[in-house]
Protein backbone atom coordinates (compact mmCIF):
# COMPACT_ATOMS: atom_id res chain seq x y z
CA UNK A 1 0.00 0.00 0.00
CA UNK A 2 1.49 3.33 -1.29
CA UNK A 3 1.31 5.34 2.13
CA UNK A 4 2.63 8.76 0.75
CA UNK A 5 4.43 10.83 -1.34
CA UNK A 6 6.65 13.26 -1.28
CA UNK A 7 7.33 15.82 -4.04
CA UNK A 8 9.88 18.73 -4.65
CA UNK A 9 10.81 20.91 -6.95
CA UNK A 10 9.06 19.19 -9.72
CA UNK A 11 7.38 21.64 -12.40
CA UNK A 12 5.23 23.83 -10.69
CA UNK A 13 5.30 21.97 -7.75
CA UNK A 14 7.68 23.17 -4.72
CA UNK A 15 6.89 21.28 -2.27
CA UNK A 16 3.64 18.43 -1.65
CA UNK A 17 3.36 15.79 0.41
CA UNK A 18 0.34 13.64 -0.02
CA UNK A 19 -0.55 11.03 2.76
CA UNK A 20 -2.63 8.24 0.76
CA UNK A 21 -5.53 6.01 2.36
CA UNK A 22 -6.87 2.45 2.55
CA UNK A 23 -9.76 1.75 -0.47
CA UNK A 24 -9.92 4.69 -3.10
CA UNK A 25 -8.04 7.68 -3.75
CA UNK A 26 -9.64 10.40 -5.85
CA UNK A 27 -7.53 12.89 -7.23
CA UNK A 28 -9.17 15.74 -9.55
CA UNK A 29 -8.70 19.23 -10.35
CA UNK A 30 -8.96 21.56 -13.27
CA UNK A 31 -7.37 20.49 -16.25
CA UNK A 32 -3.86 21.68 -16.25
CA UNK A 33 -3.69 21.71 -12.51
CA UNK A 34 -0.90 18.94 -12.25
CA UNK A 35 -2.29 15.85 -11.75
CA UNK A 36 -0.42 14.44 -14.20
CA UNK A 37 2.64 15.82 -12.80
CA UNK A 38 1.83 13.74 -9.56
CA UNK A 39 1.64 10.93 -11.48
CA UNK A 40 4.61 12.17 -13.47
CA UNK A 41 6.69 12.33 -10.36
CA UNK A 42 5.27 8.90 -8.78
CA UNK A 43 6.60 7.01 -11.93
CA UNK A 44 9.78 8.61 -11.74
CA UNK A 45 10.20 7.00 -8.01
CA UNK A 46 9.31 4.12 -9.31
CA UNK A 47 12.42 3.47 -12.42
CA UNK A 48 10.84 5.93 -14.99
CA UNK A 49 13.21 7.66 -17.22
CA UNK A 50 14.24 11.15 -15.94
CA UNK A 51 13.69 14.13 -17.50
CA UNK A 52 15.52 17.36 -16.82
CA UNK A 53 12.81 18.94 -18.25
CA UNK A 54 10.51 18.68 -15.02
CA UNK A 55 12.78 19.95 -12.85
CA UNK A 56 11.43 23.44 -11.57
CA UNK A 57 13.05 26.48 -12.71
CA UNK A 58 15.48 27.87 -10.69
CA UNK A 59 16.33 25.05 -9.30
CA UNK A 60 19.23 22.87 -9.08
CA UNK A 61 17.54 19.26 -8.58
CA UNK A 62 14.57 17.34 -7.90
CA UNK A 63 13.61 15.16 -5.59
CA UNK A 64 10.69 12.12 -5.13
CA UNK A 65 9.93 9.79 -1.85
CA UNK A 66 7.20 7.30 -1.87
CA UNK A 67 6.53 5.18 0.97
CA UNK A 68 5.14 1.72 1.16
CA UNK A 69 3.94 -0.66 3.47
CA UNK A 70 4.38 -4.51 2.12
CA UNK A 71 3.73 -5.93 5.48
CA UNK A 72 1.14 -8.43 4.24
CA UNK A 73 3.18 -9.15 0.73
CA UNK A 74 4.83 -12.03 1.67
CA UNK A 75 6.48 -12.51 -2.19
CA UNK A 76 7.60 -8.99 -1.47
CA UNK A 77 8.84 -9.20 1.86
CA UNK A 78 10.97 -12.54 0.56
CA UNK A 79 12.52 -10.62 -2.46
CA UNK A 80 13.37 -7.73 -0.37
CA UNK A 81 15.18 -9.85 2.07
CA UNK A 82 17.22 -11.69 -1.03
CA UNK A 83 18.08 -7.57 -1.50
CA UNK A 84 19.19 -7.66 1.84
CA UNK A 85 16.32 -5.69 3.50
CA UNK A 86 14.45 -7.19 6.42
CA UNK A 87 11.81 -3.55 6.76
CA UNK A 88 7.94 -3.95 6.12
CA UNK A 89 7.92 -0.32 5.28
CA UNK A 90 9.81 0.21 1.61
CA UNK A 91 11.04 4.17 1.51
CA UNK A 92 11.74 4.94 -2.30
CA UNK A 93 13.89 7.82 -2.66
CA UNK A 94 15.40 9.62 -6.05
CA UNK A 95 16.67 12.60 -6.99
CA UNK A 96 17.52 14.17 -10.75
CA UNK A 97 19.95 17.20 -10.76
CA UNK A 98 20.26 19.65 -13.95
CA UNK A 99 23.41 17.97 -14.53
CA UNK A 100 21.78 14.71 -15.27
CA UNK A 101 22.89 12.91 -12.14
CA UNK A 102 20.55 11.81 -9.68
CA UNK A 103 20.40 8.88 -6.87
CA UNK A 104 18.11 5.96 -5.91
CA UNK A 105 17.76 4.99 -2.33
CA UNK A 106 15.75 2.46 -0.82
CA UNK A 107 15.48 2.26 2.82
CA UNK A 108 18.70 4.74 2.87
CA UNK A 109 20.83 2.27 0.73
CA UNK A 110 21.76 2.85 -2.59
CA UNK A 111 20.63 0.57 -5.01
CA UNK A 112 20.47 0.62 -9.50
CA UNK A 113 17.79 0.84 -11.60
CA UNK A 114 17.58 -2.34 -12.51
CA UNK A 115 16.82 -3.57 -8.66
CA UNK A 116 14.24 -0.51 -8.58
CA UNK A 117 12.24 -1.27 -11.38
CA UNK A 118 11.96 -5.27 -10.12
CA UNK A 119 10.54 -4.07 -7.02
CA UNK A 120 8.22 -1.53 -7.97
CA UNK A 121 6.76 -4.21 -10.73
CA UNK A 122 5.79 -6.32 -7.57
CA UNK A 123 3.97 -3.33 -5.39
CA UNK A 124 2.08 -1.26 -8.10
CA UNK A 125 0.51 -1.38 -11.21
CA UNK A 126 0.04 1.68 -12.89
CA UNK A 127 -2.47 2.07 -16.07
CA UNK A 128 -1.71 5.01 -18.25
CA UNK A 129 1.01 5.59 -20.54
CA UNK A 130 3.76 4.70 -17.90
CA UNK A 131 5.97 1.73 -17.56
CA UNK A 132 4.56 -0.50 -14.92
CA UNK A 133 1.73 -2.13 -16.34
CA UNK A 134 1.87 -5.83 -15.54
CA UNK A 135 -0.70 -7.19 -17.98
CA UNK A 136 1.18 -5.01 -20.99
CA UNK A 137 3.93 -8.27 -20.31
CA UNK A 138 2.46 -11.36 -21.86
CA UNK A 139 4.64 -13.29 -18.93
CA UNK A 140 2.02 -12.26 -17.06
CA UNK A 141 -0.96 -13.33 -18.37
CA UNK A 142 -0.44 -16.92 -17.47
CA UNK A 143 0.23 -15.95 -13.82
CA UNK A 144 -3.47 -13.72 -14.30
CA UNK A 145 -4.96 -16.75 -15.71
CA UNK A 146 -3.38 -19.33 -12.97
CA UNK A 147 -5.30 -17.04 -10.26
CA UNK A 148 -8.61 -16.26 -11.52
CA UNK A 149 -8.98 -20.46 -12.07
CA UNK A 150 -7.46 -21.46 -8.81
CA UNK A 151 -4.72 -23.49 -11.05
CA UNK A 152 -2.30 -22.65 -8.16
CA UNK A 153 -4.37 -24.44 -5.95
CA UNK A 154 -4.77 -27.51 -7.95
CA UNK A 155 -2.82 -31.01 -6.69
CA UNK A 156 -1.72 -31.66 -10.00
CA UNK A 157 0.24 -27.98 -9.78
CA UNK A 158 1.86 -29.05 -6.35
CA UNK A 159 2.94 -32.57 -8.17
CA UNK A 160 4.20 -30.50 -10.51
CA UNK A 161 5.94 -28.31 -8.38
CA UNK A 162 7.76 -31.08 -6.52
CA UNK A 163 8.76 -32.86 -9.78
CA UNK A 164 9.80 -29.91 -11.22
CA UNK A 165 12.56 -29.35 -8.04
CA UNK A 166 13.75 -32.70 -8.26
CA UNK A 167 14.50 -32.45 -11.85
CA UNK A 168 16.48 -29.08 -11.67
CA UNK A 169 18.44 -30.75 -9.41
CA UNK A 170 18.72 -33.80 -11.45
CA UNK A 171 19.99 -31.78 -14.18
CA UNK A 172 22.50 -29.65 -12.31
CA UNK A 173 24.00 -32.91 -10.89
CA UNK A 174 24.00 -34.48 -14.87
CA UNK A 175 25.85 -31.27 -15.77
CA UNK A 176 28.26 -31.05 -12.89
CA UNK A 177 28.97 -34.80 -13.13
CA UNK A 178 29.44 -34.39 -17.50
CA UNK A 179 33.20 -35.15 -18.66
CA UNK A 180 35.06 -32.07 -19.49
CA UNK A 181 38.55 -30.98 -19.76
CA UNK A 182 37.95 -29.05 -16.37
CA UNK A 183 36.84 -32.26 -14.65
CA UNK A 184 40.38 -34.01 -15.98
CA UNK A 185 42.12 -31.46 -14.59
CA UNK A 186 40.53 -31.93 -11.36
CA UNK A 187 40.83 -35.77 -11.30
CA UNK A 188 44.64 -34.89 -12.12
CA UNK A 189 45.14 -32.26 -9.41
CA UNK A 190 43.23 -34.38 -6.68
CA UNK A 191 45.24 -37.21 -7.58
CA UNK A 192 48.75 -35.30 -7.26
CA UNK A 193 47.64 -34.10 -3.44
CA UNK A 194 46.53 -37.34 -2.32
CA UNK A 195 49.90 -38.81 -3.19
CA UNK A 196 51.46 -35.71 -1.90
CA UNK A 197 49.27 -35.70 1.49
CA UNK A 198 50.05 -39.63 1.94
CA UNK A 199 53.29 -39.86 1.12
CA UNK A 200 53.84 -37.51 3.89
CA UNK A 201 52.84 -39.79 6.39
CA UNK A 202 51.77 -37.16 8.81
CA UNK A 203 51.13 -38.06 12.29
CA UNK A 204 50.47 -35.39 15.37
CA UNK A 205 52.30 -37.03 17.74
CA UNK A 206 55.40 -36.95 15.53
CA UNK A 207 55.34 -32.61 15.02
CA UNK A 208 54.95 -33.08 18.70
CA UNK A 209 58.38 -35.23 18.85
CA UNK A 210 60.30 -33.05 16.04
CA UNK A 211 59.23 -29.96 17.86
CA UNK A 212 60.99 -31.14 21.16
CA UNK A 213 63.93 -32.43 19.19
CA UNK A 214 64.18 -29.19 17.05
CA UNK A 215 63.92 -27.32 20.71
CA UNK A 216 67.29 -29.70 22.05
CA UNK A 217 69.18 -29.29 18.89
CA UNK A 218 69.19 -25.76 18.84
CA UNK A 219 70.15 -25.02 22.48
CA UNK A 220 72.59 -27.51 23.20
CA UNK A 221 75.45 -25.26 24.40
CA UNK A 222 72.54 -23.62 26.87
CA UNK A 223 71.21 -26.63 27.94
CA UNK A 224 74.85 -28.10 28.99
CA UNK A 225 76.03 -24.88 30.93
CA UNK A 226 72.74 -24.59 32.85
CA UNK A 227 72.75 -28.59 33.64
CA UNK A 228 75.96 -28.66 34.66
CA UNK A 229 75.20 -26.18 37.03
CA UNK A 230 72.52 -28.30 38.46
CA UNK A 231 75.03 -30.93 39.10
CA UNK A 232 76.99 -28.26 41.14
CA UNK A 233 74.03 -28.11 43.63
CA UNK A 234 73.72 -31.64 44.01
CA UNK A 235 76.95 -32.88 44.77
CA UNK A 236 80.35 -31.49 45.89
CA UNK A 237 81.00 -29.73 49.10
CA UNK A 238 77.45 -28.03 49.94
CA UNK A 239 75.50 -29.59 47.95
CA UNK A 240 72.26 -31.15 48.16
CA UNK A 241 73.74 -34.77 48.28
CA UNK A 242 76.26 -34.03 51.07
CA UNK A 243 73.42 -32.14 53.23
CA UNK A 244 70.98 -34.70 52.78
CA UNK A 245 73.85 -37.59 54.17
CA UNK A 246 74.94 -35.06 56.98
CA UNK A 247 70.70 -34.21 57.76
CA UNK A 248 70.31 -38.47 57.47
CA UNK A 249 73.11 -39.05 60.18
CA UNK A 250 71.68 -37.01 62.54
CA UNK A 251 68.46 -38.41 62.52
CA UNK A 252 69.58 -41.85 62.93
CA UNK A 253 71.61 -40.80 66.00
CA UNK A 254 68.65 -39.49 67.49
CA UNK A 255 66.30 -42.43 66.70
CA UNK A 256 68.25 -44.28 69.24
CA UNK A 257 66.70 -42.00 72.01
CA UNK A 258 63.11 -42.27 70.20
CA UNK A 259 62.59 -44.55 67.65
CA UNK A 260 59.76 -42.86 66.27
CA UNK A 261 62.63 -40.98 64.46
CA UNK A 262 63.72 -43.88 62.76
CA UNK A 263 61.11 -43.40 59.53
CA UNK A 264 61.97 -40.55 59.38
CA UNK A 265 66.11 -41.39 58.85
CA UNK A 266 64.04 -43.96 56.46
CA UNK A 267 62.89 -41.43 54.14
CA UNK A 268 66.12 -39.30 54.22
CA UNK A 269 67.70 -42.28 52.58
CA UNK A 270 65.35 -42.79 49.93
CA UNK A 271 65.84 -39.25 49.18
CA UNK A 272 69.51 -39.63 49.21
CA UNK A 273 69.03 -42.29 47.10
CA UNK A 274 67.14 -40.85 44.54
CA UNK A 275 69.34 -37.79 44.58
CA UNK A 276 72.30 -40.06 43.14
CA UNK A 277 69.89 -41.51 40.45
CA UNK A 278 69.23 -38.56 39.09
CA UNK A 279 72.77 -37.05 39.54
CA UNK A 280 73.97 -40.03 37.48
CA UNK A 281 70.86 -39.65 34.92
CA UNK A 282 71.95 -35.75 34.27
CA UNK A 283 75.52 -37.17 33.36
CA UNK A 284 74.40 -39.64 31.36
CA UNK A 285 72.37 -37.06 29.46
CA UNK A 286 75.43 -34.58 29.58
CA UNK A 287 77.66 -37.51 28.45
CA UNK A 288 75.14 -38.24 24.84
CA UNK A 289 74.49 -34.64 24.73
CA UNK A 290 76.14 -33.51 21.62
CA UNK A 291 74.77 -31.27 18.32
CA UNK A 292 74.41 -33.22 15.22
CA UNK A 293 74.07 -31.04 11.95
CA UNK A 294 72.26 -33.92 10.28
CA UNK A 295 69.46 -34.77 12.60
CA UNK A 296 69.04 -30.97 13.05
CA UNK A 297 69.03 -30.92 9.06
CA UNK A 298 66.36 -33.95 9.00
CA UNK A 299 63.99 -32.11 11.59
CA UNK A 300 64.06 -28.58 9.83
CA UNK A 301 63.22 -30.17 6.42
CA UNK A 302 60.28 -32.71 8.17
CA UNK A 303 58.81 -29.70 9.82
CA UNK A 304 59.10 -27.32 7.12
CA UNK A 305 56.71 -30.00 4.64
CA UNK A 306 54.49 -29.98 7.45
CA UNK A 307 54.05 -25.91 7.57
CA UNK A 308 53.74 -26.20 3.74
CA UNK A 309 51.11 -28.80 3.38
CA UNK A 310 49.62 -27.24 6.53
CA UNK A 311 49.29 -23.79 4.42
CA UNK A 312 48.04 -25.84 1.42
CA UNK A 313 44.99 -28.24 3.22
CA UNK A 314 44.50 -27.74 6.36
CA UNK A 315 45.76 -25.54 9.40
CA UNK A 316 46.41 -28.85 11.61
CA UNK A 317 46.83 -31.99 11.02
CA UNK A 318 43.72 -33.33 11.56
CA UNK A 319 42.17 -30.50 9.17
CA UNK A 320 44.70 -32.16 6.22
CA UNK A 321 43.33 -35.62 6.91
CA UNK A 322 40.18 -34.44 6.53
CA UNK A 323 40.88 -32.85 3.44
CA UNK A 324 42.60 -35.72 1.90
CA UNK A 325 39.03 -38.38 2.99
CA UNK A 326 37.42 -35.28 1.28
CA UNK A 327 39.09 -35.08 -2.12
CA UNK A 328 39.29 -39.33 -2.11
CA UNK A 329 35.61 -39.13 -1.82
CA UNK A 330 35.50 -37.11 -4.83
CA UNK A 331 37.88 -38.41 -7.33
CA UNK A 332 36.16 -41.86 -6.74
CA UNK A 333 33.14 -40.53 -6.91
CA UNK A 334 34.14 -38.11 -10.43
CA UNK A 335 36.16 -41.66 -11.62
CA UNK A 336 33.20 -44.23 -11.02
CA UNK A 337 30.43 -41.30 -12.30
CA UNK A 338 29.17 -43.75 -15.01
CA UNK A 339 27.01 -45.52 -13.34
CA UNK A 340 26.12 -42.21 -11.18
CA UNK A 341 25.46 -40.57 -14.89
CA UNK A 342 23.18 -43.48 -15.54
CA UNK A 343 21.43 -43.12 -13.00
CA UNK A 344 20.93 -39.94 -13.07
CA UNK A 345 19.59 -40.17 -17.12
CA UNK A 346 17.04 -42.53 -15.86
CA UNK A 347 16.09 -40.42 -12.95
CA UNK A 348 15.54 -37.34 -15.32
CA UNK A 349 13.85 -39.56 -17.81
CA UNK A 350 11.30 -40.83 -15.44
CA UNK A 351 10.80 -36.74 -14.02
CA UNK A 352 10.50 -35.71 -17.66
CA UNK A 353 7.67 -38.33 -18.33
CA UNK A 354 5.95 -36.81 -15.02
CA UNK A 355 6.63 -33.14 -15.50
CA UNK A 356 4.94 -34.10 -19.26
CA UNK A 357 1.52 -35.81 -17.60
CA UNK A 358 1.40 -33.22 -15.38
CA UNK A 359 1.95 -30.12 -17.59
CA UNK A 360 -1.21 -31.69 -20.00
CA UNK A 361 -3.24 -31.79 -17.04
CA UNK A 362 -2.52 -28.44 -16.28
CA UNK A 363 -3.04 -27.06 -19.81
CA UNK A 364 -6.30 -28.97 -19.67
CA UNK A 365 -7.58 -27.21 -16.53
CA UNK A 366 -6.11 -23.40 -18.08
CA UNK A 367 -7.64 -24.02 -21.17
CA UNK A 368 -10.94 -25.16 -19.40
CA UNK A 369 -10.46 -21.91 -17.13
CA UNK A 370 -9.75 -19.77 -19.78
CA UNK A 371 -13.35 -20.05 -21.82
CA UNK A 372 -15.14 -18.60 -18.31
CA UNK A 373 -12.44 -16.12 -17.80
CA UNK A 374 -13.02 -14.95 -21.62
CA UNK A 375 -17.04 -14.60 -20.38
CA UNK A 376 -16.56 -12.46 -17.37
CA UNK A 377 -13.83 -10.16 -19.14
CA UNK A 378 -16.14 -9.91 -22.24
CA UNK A 379 -19.36 -9.17 -20.06
CA UNK A 380 -17.08 -6.34 -17.62
CA UNK A 381 -16.08 -4.83 -20.91
CA UNK A 382 -19.43 -4.38 -22.05
CA UNK A 383 -20.34 -2.78 -18.80
CA UNK A 384 -17.58 -0.33 -19.46
CA UNK A 385 -18.74 0.74 -23.10
CA UNK A 386 -16.68 -1.50 -24.55
CA UNK A 387 -18.96 -3.59 -26.34
CA UNK A 388 -17.46 -4.08 -29.31
CA UNK A 389 -14.57 -5.88 -28.21
CA UNK A 390 -13.27 -9.26 -28.63
CA UNK A 391 -10.74 -11.53 -26.29
CA UNK A 392 -9.71 -14.52 -26.56
CA UNK A 393 -6.78 -16.20 -24.15
CA UNK A 394 -4.37 -17.64 -27.12
CA UNK A 395 -2.33 -21.10 -26.23
CA UNK A 396 0.68 -21.74 -27.96
CA UNK A 397 0.22 -25.25 -29.41
CA UNK A 398 1.30 -27.83 -26.82
CA UNK A 399 4.68 -28.95 -26.76
CA UNK A 400 6.02 -32.51 -27.53
CA UNK A 401 7.14 -34.63 -25.09
CA UNK A 402 10.53 -34.50 -26.39
CA UNK A 403 10.16 -30.70 -25.60
CA UNK A 404 9.97 -31.01 -22.04
CA UNK A 405 13.82 -30.04 -21.19
CA UNK A 406 13.36 -27.04 -23.66
CA UNK A 407 9.89 -26.16 -22.42
CA UNK A 408 9.46 -26.84 -18.89
CA UNK A 409 8.96 -23.99 -16.13
CA UNK A 410 7.83 -24.37 -12.92
CA UNK A 411 4.32 -24.01 -13.44
CA UNK A 412 4.42 -26.10 -16.68
CA UNK A 413 5.01 -25.97 -20.38
CA UNK A 414 1.92 -23.65 -21.74
CA UNK A 415 2.71 -20.37 -23.19
CA UNK A 416 -0.54 -18.01 -23.44
CA UNK A 417 -0.98 -14.48 -24.09
CA UNK A 418 -3.91 -12.19 -24.19
CA UNK A 419 -5.72 -10.84 -27.56
CA UNK A 420 -8.15 -8.06 -27.94
CA UNK A 421 -9.98 -6.42 -30.67
CA UNK A 422 -11.34 -3.32 -29.96
CA UNK A 423 -13.45 -2.72 -32.63
CA UNK A 424 -15.84 -5.01 -33.94
CA UNK A 425 -14.87 -6.66 -37.22
CA UNK A 426 -11.13 -6.00 -36.72
CA UNK A 427 -8.41 -8.95 -36.74
CA UNK A 428 -7.59 -9.89 -32.87
CA UNK A 429 -3.94 -8.71 -31.95
CA UNK A 430 -1.18 -8.80 -29.13
CA UNK A 431 -2.92 -6.67 -26.08
CA UNK A 432 0.17 -4.51 -25.67
CA UNK A 433 0.35 -4.21 -29.50
CA UNK A 434 -3.58 -2.10 -30.24
CA UNK A 435 -5.06 -1.03 -26.89
CA UNK A 436 -4.73 3.27 -25.89
CA UNK A 437 -4.13 4.48 -22.68
CA UNK A 438 -7.95 4.51 -21.60
CA UNK A 439 -9.11 1.63 -23.28
CA UNK A 440 -6.15 -0.08 -21.00
CA UNK A 441 -7.09 1.18 -18.07
CA UNK A 442 -10.79 0.02 -18.28
CA UNK A 443 -9.07 -3.02 -19.99
CA UNK A 444 -7.34 -3.84 -16.72
CA UNK A 445 -10.29 -2.50 -14.46
CA UNK A 446 -12.48 -5.01 -16.07
CA UNK A 447 -9.37 -8.20 -14.86
CA UNK A 448 -8.89 -6.21 -11.64
CA UNK A 449 -12.91 -6.76 -11.40
CA UNK A 450 -12.75 -11.00 -11.82
CA UNK A 451 -9.56 -11.75 -9.83
CA UNK A 452 -8.97 -8.94 -7.20
CA UNK A 453 -8.90 -11.93 -4.54
CA UNK A 454 -5.88 -13.68 -5.97
CA UNK A 455 -3.92 -10.67 -7.61
CA UNK A 456 -0.99 -9.75 -5.06
CA UNK A 457 -0.26 -6.45 -6.29
CA UNK A 458 -1.86 -4.57 -3.51
CA UNK A 459 -1.79 -0.81 -4.95
CA UNK A 460 -3.28 0.47 -8.39
CA UNK A 461 -3.26 3.90 -10.09
CA UNK A 462 -5.55 4.48 -12.40
CA UNK A 463 -5.46 7.22 -15.48
CA UNK A 464 -7.18 7.98 -18.31
CA UNK A 465 -9.95 5.54 -17.17
CA UNK A 466 -12.51 8.59 -18.24
CA UNK A 467 -11.82 8.74 -21.72
CA UNK A 468 -14.77 8.82 -23.90
CA UNK A 469 -17.16 7.42 -20.63
CA UNK A 470 -19.93 9.32 -19.02
CA UNK A 471 -23.37 8.42 -17.30
CA UNK A 472 -23.73 4.70 -16.96
CA UNK A 473 -20.80 3.67 -17.78
CA UNK A 474 -19.41 6.02 -15.50
CA UNK A 475 -21.19 4.36 -12.49
CA UNK A 476 -20.18 1.32 -13.95
CA UNK A 477 -16.51 1.94 -13.71
CA UNK A 478 -17.20 3.77 -10.11
CA UNK A 479 -18.70 0.12 -8.67
CA UNK A 480 -15.77 -1.71 -9.78
CA UNK A 481 -13.67 0.68 -8.22
CA UNK A 482 -15.68 0.26 -5.46
CA UNK A 483 -15.81 -3.28 -5.64
CA UNK A 484 -11.79 -3.41 -5.75
CA UNK A 485 -11.14 -1.38 -3.59
CA UNK A 486 -12.53 -3.58 -0.84
CA UNK A 487 -8.94 -5.88 -1.33
CA UNK A 488 -6.71 -3.43 -3.39
CA UNK A 489 -5.56 -0.04 -2.64
CA UNK A 490 -6.66 2.15 -5.93
CA UNK A 491 -5.80 5.74 -6.91
CA UNK A 492 -7.51 7.32 -9.65
CA UNK A 493 -6.80 10.38 -11.59
CA UNK A 494 -10.27 11.19 -12.24
CA UNK A 495 -12.95 14.09 -13.58
CA UNK A 496 -16.26 12.07 -13.25
CA UNK A 497 -18.61 12.78 -10.35
CA UNK A 498 -19.52 8.86 -9.82
CA UNK A 499 -15.68 8.03 -9.17
CA UNK A 500 -15.17 11.03 -6.94
CA UNK A 501 -18.28 10.20 -5.04
CA UNK A 502 -17.48 6.85 -4.57
CA UNK A 503 -13.82 8.08 -2.99
CA UNK A 504 -12.38 7.04 0.81
CA UNK A 505 -10.40 9.75 0.43
CA UNK A 506 -10.42 12.91 -2.18
CA UNK A 507 -8.05 15.00 -2.74
CA UNK A 508 -7.96 18.52 -4.96
CA UNK A 509 -5.08 19.45 -7.07
CA UNK A 510 -5.07 23.37 -7.68
CA UNK A 511 -2.72 25.83 -9.60
CA UNK A 512 -2.62 29.10 -7.91
CA UNK A 513 -0.18 32.16 -7.78
CA UNK A 514 2.03 31.97 -4.43
CA UNK A 515 5.24 34.21 -3.51
CA UNK A 516 5.44 35.54 -7.13
CA UNK A 517 5.14 32.32 -8.92
CA UNK A 518 2.19 29.79 -10.18
CA UNK A 519 2.53 26.88 -7.83
CA UNK A 520 0.24 23.48 -7.94
CA UNK A 521 -0.70 22.53 -4.56
CA UNK A 522 -2.87 19.75 -2.99
CA UNK A 523 -5.52 19.67 -0.43
CA UNK A 524 -7.45 16.57 1.26
CA UNK A 525 -10.71 17.19 1.49
CA UNK A 526 -13.48 16.94 4.27
CA UNK A 527 -17.33 15.86 3.84
CA UNK A 528 -18.40 19.39 3.03
CA UNK A 529 -15.63 20.10 0.71
CA UNK A 530 -16.08 16.84 -1.33
CA UNK A 531 -20.17 17.11 -1.90
CA UNK A 532 -18.06 20.54 -3.22
CA UNK A 533 -16.03 19.43 -5.60
CA UNK A 534 -18.68 16.69 -6.67
CA UNK A 535 -20.81 19.26 -7.56
CA UNK A 536 -18.19 21.28 -9.69
CA UNK A 537 -17.88 18.00 -11.66
CA UNK A 538 -21.36 17.42 -12.54
CA UNK A 539 -21.06 20.85 -14.22
CA UNK A 540 -22.77 23.12 -11.90
CA UNK A 541 -21.49 26.89 -12.49
CA UNK A 542 -22.02 27.36 -9.26
CA UNK A 543 -22.16 25.81 -5.65
CA UNK A 544 -25.88 26.12 -5.15
CA UNK A 545 -28.04 24.31 -3.00
CA UNK A 546 -29.49 21.84 -5.65
CA UNK A 547 -25.83 20.97 -6.92
CA UNK A 548 -25.13 20.41 -3.65
CA UNK A 549 -27.73 18.27 -2.91
CA UNK A 550 -27.39 16.45 -6.48
CA UNK A 551 -23.73 15.80 -4.96
CA UNK A 552 -24.94 14.45 -1.59
CA UNK A 553 -27.51 12.02 -2.59
CA UNK A 554 -24.63 10.71 -4.91
CA UNK A 555 -22.24 10.21 -2.04
CA UNK A 556 -24.61 8.71 -0.35
CA UNK A 557 -25.51 6.62 -2.88
CA UNK A 558 -22.14 5.60 -3.23
CA UNK A 559 -21.88 5.28 0.48
CA UNK A 560 -24.17 2.45 0.43
CA UNK A 561 -23.00 0.89 -2.51
CA UNK A 562 -19.63 0.76 -0.70
CA UNK A 563 -21.90 -0.61 2.20
CA UNK A 564 -22.87 -3.48 0.34
CA UNK A 565 -19.10 -4.39 -0.95
CA UNK A 566 -17.80 -4.41 2.17
CA UNK A 567 -20.86 -6.93 3.52
CA UNK A 568 -20.22 -9.05 1.10
CA UNK A 569 -16.39 -9.35 1.81
CA UNK A 570 -17.16 -9.89 5.27
CA UNK A 571 -19.70 -12.77 4.35
CA UNK A 572 -16.74 -14.00 2.38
Amino acid sequence: MLLSLDIKNVALITHLRIEFGRGLNTLSGETGAGKSIILDSLSFALGSKGDKSLIRSGEAAMSVEAVFDVSGDAETLKFLEGMGFEDNLVIIYRTLGTDGRGTIQLNGRTITLSMLRDLAGRIIDIYSQAEHISLLKPSTHLKFLDGYGGIGNLPQMAELSKAYEQYREAVRQLKESAPSEDRDRLCELYRFQIEEIERAALSEEEEAELQRIQGRLNNVERISDELKQALGFLKGDGGISSLISAAKGIVYKCSRYDNSLAPIAERLESAAIEIEDIEATVNDYLYNLEYDPAEAERVEKRLDLIKNLKRKYGRTISEIHGYLEKIKAELDRIENSRQYIEELEGKKTLLEGRLYEFSAQLSQKRKEAAERFKKEVLDNLSELSMKGCSFEVCFDEFPSRGEVAKMITSSGMDRAEFFISTNKGEPLKPLARIISGGEMSRFMLAIKSIISDTDDIDTLIFDEIDTGISGDTATAVAKKFAAISQRHQIIAITHLPQIAAMADVSFLIEKREAGGSTQTFITKLSGGEKASEVARLIGAKDLSSHALLHAREMIAWSDSCKGQFRRKKGEA
